[in-house]
């Protein structure tokens, strides 16, 4: 199984963020980063992901492939197609009003061949649920197969 995994993921887990409702968001990253490596699936981790990830937090595209890699034994695809996304995306705004950002994200996430989106910004994604599936890194865990 390919995840496309969404930058919001792993700067929880960096970051060791609890949300407002007291969930422990780094826990359940770190649960989800070992049932991939378990059961041995392949985090799709985009240009935009990298891009997000060193305005964020700051860190490198090879630190947090270290990272994760060192810490949790998981294969990643690193997927640099860094083309003009611009017809799929406005396409993907038409038929599902998602903003830009995240219209760029299933674009690139369906373009990667991406079986789910695994984002903690789940609301962001359901309205293209008809092109992708998203799950939050609990939901995964709760319905991996």
């Amino acid at each position: 199984m390919k995840l496309y995994l969404d930058s919001n993921v792993f700067i929880s887990l960096v970051r060791e963020e609890i949300d407002g409702n007291l969930n422990i968001l780094f826990n359940d990253a770190e649960l989800f980063l070992s049932v991939c490596s378990k059961k041995n699936f392949t985090l799709i981790l985009s240009f935009l992901f990298f891009r997000e990830i060193e305005k964020s937090i700051f860190l490198g595209r090879k630190d947090v492939i270290d990272f994760i890699k060192s810490n949790y034994k998981v294969t990643i695809k690193v997927f640099n197609e860094e083309k003009d996304y611009s017809p799929e995306v406005e396409r993907i705004i038409k038929e599902t009003g998602i903003h830009l950002s995240d219209a760029l994200h299933i674009a690139i996430a369906l373009d990667s061949k991406a079986d789910l989106i695994i984002s903690w910004n789940k609301k962001d994604f359901v309205k293209a649920i008809k092109l992708i599936n998203c799950l939050t890194p609990k939901e995964f865990i709760d319905e991996s197969p």
